[in-house]
């Protein structure tokens, strides 16, 4: 042969994709018919993100990949929102290659996927595949524990893996990568024996592009799209065709529909679950409301917290009067979040919710901690804080609980850099952490925190 198919698909977030997937296996099964060389792989970030998977832990999107057996995947950035331990367990469920050539165990130096790179014989073909995840795992927003583990950047690892596939006479050299755009072209200018690098990371797909000799084809991301690349060898290197498109509706596989049946009945079975009753309409605000303080509420009670945190730009809707359900909960938060503690005195404390008050760039609820107004401009009182009820202590030390959201804008929200604060995972889910708190104290809640002037400002 001298032609491959590469279908990739990447940033699934653990989508169950049942129309994706289901396309994927009928333009196998034709690739197959028509003995056309055919690779189906994953580009990372599958595991993590959707409702589902949040209910399971990740247990469904494995169980769908071992279904949908790609040929390979890579892993990325979200894929490490799991805790250490839970990633490892889903990684070691996975039956199908998992290819991370630049995430390494530090002592043994073996991938932590399990392979650094993976070789298909085609009657004669050889393709050889790399996979590189997103080398970034002492980032601050990667909860994953990652404390035996190191990450390189693709062109410190790619070549040694280069050299053995060359040693087993590879035909074509392929590229996993979960990196980035600006990791694909460094590697492409390091490498230019790499005839293609696929990569996806929540990027909208470009045309694809030469550096040197290397192709650099930027996938699908979601559910909705699929990239299909069409390879054919010349005398004088690769030539290459990629297209996007949305996945066509052919039959789910008779086979496969009691799983995807089942899964869809345990998300119904938890997201229909009552939690309580509003007697009044919970709306979304930019100022003090009674949701934000709600959410600011359970965090700081769950965290045994201080103080409490909640952005208003993180809600993403409001609630109705009336029954609320686990479903009508989610719909109002972010995807999953980890929540993190940090403790800072009370003058920081004091200085953070006037830079709040006066500075705003999105209105954080509060939780245990009120405030006056601030009229010493006008020959008034300066802010007052209360902790508890209390006056705050300037040298006393108090315990912040925030959800991810306020993490990743920390100095914009609080005035403190992320070094500084050093925020800590409590490795607890923020919709854990909510629903618990209801289970304890219903959904009761109350405003009055802050001067009713302040927020809306933005």
């Amino acid at each position: 042969p001298r032609s491959l198919d590469l279908l990739v698909w990447g940033d699934l977030h653990g989508d169950p994709s049942p129309k994706l997937f289901s396309w994927v296996d009928s333009l196998r099964r034709n690739a197959d018919a028509w003995k056309r060389p055919m690779l189906a792989l994953d580009a990372g970030d599958a595991i993590f993100g959707s409702d589902v998977s949040f209910i399971t832990r990740g247990a469904s999107q494995a169980r769908l990949l071992n279904l949908v057996q790609p040929d390979a995947i890579t892993l990325g950035a979200r894929d490490f929102w799991w805790t250490r331990d839970r990633l490892d367990t889903l990684i070691g469920s996975l039956q199908v290659p998992v290819v991370t050539n630049n995430i390494r165990f530090a002592l043994s130096d073996k991938p932590y996927g399990g392979k650094n790179w993976a070789m298909w014989d085609f009657d004669g073909l050889r393709v050889g595949l790399i996979g590189v995840g997103n080398p970034d795992l002492e980032a601050s927003d990667r909860p994953a524990k990652a404390y035996d583990l190191r990450s390189y950047e693709p062109t410190e690892t790619v070549q040694s893996s280069m050299d053995e596939l060359r040693d087993r006479d590879v035909s074509v050299i392929v590229v996993l990568s979960h990196a980035g755009r600006d990791a694909d072209i460094a590697l492409a200018t390091a490498q230019p024996d790499i005839d293609v690098i696929v990569g996806s990371r929540d990027e909208e797909p470009e045309a694809p592009i030469k550096v040197g000799a290397t192709w650099i084809v930027r996938t699908a991301t979601g559910p909705n799209r699929l990239t299909r690349i069409d390879m054919n060898l010349t005398d004088t290197g690769v030539a290459l065709e990629a297209n996007t498109a949305e996945p066509a509706n052919v039959a789910t596989p008779k086979e496969w529909k009691p799983v995807f049946d089942s899964l869809a009945k345990v998300l119904k079975t938890r997201t229909d679950l009552a939690l309580d009753t509003l007697k009044e309409a919970w709306p979304k605000t930019s100022r003090e409301g009674l949701l934000g303080n709600f959410l600011a509420d359970a965090l700081r009670r769950e965290a045994g917290a201080d103080i409490g945190l909640w952005p208003s730009s993180s809600l993403r809707g409001g609630l109705a009067k009336g029954k609320v359900t686990v479903g009508d909960l989610w719909k109002v938060l972010p995807s999953p979040q980890l929540v993190s503690v940090f403790e800072i005195p009370g003058s920081d404390v004091q200085r953070m919710l006037l830079r709040q008050m006066t500075r705003p760039r999105d209105f954080l609820f509060l939780s245990g901690a009120s405030c006056t107004s601030d009229s010493s401009r006008f020959g008034g009182s300066p802010i007052q804080v209360f902790v508890d009820g209390k006056p705050i202590q300037p040298s006393g030390r108090y315990k912040i609980a925030i959800p991810n959201a306020v993490r990743e804008s920390m100095f914009d929200l609080t005035g403190f850099s992320l070094e500084s604060a050093a925020p800590q995972y409590l490795e607890r889910w923020d919709r854990d952490m909510i629903e618990a708190y209801i289970r304890s104290n219903r959904m009761r809640t109350s405003v009055g925190r802050v001067p009713a002037m302040y927020g809306a400002l933005r």
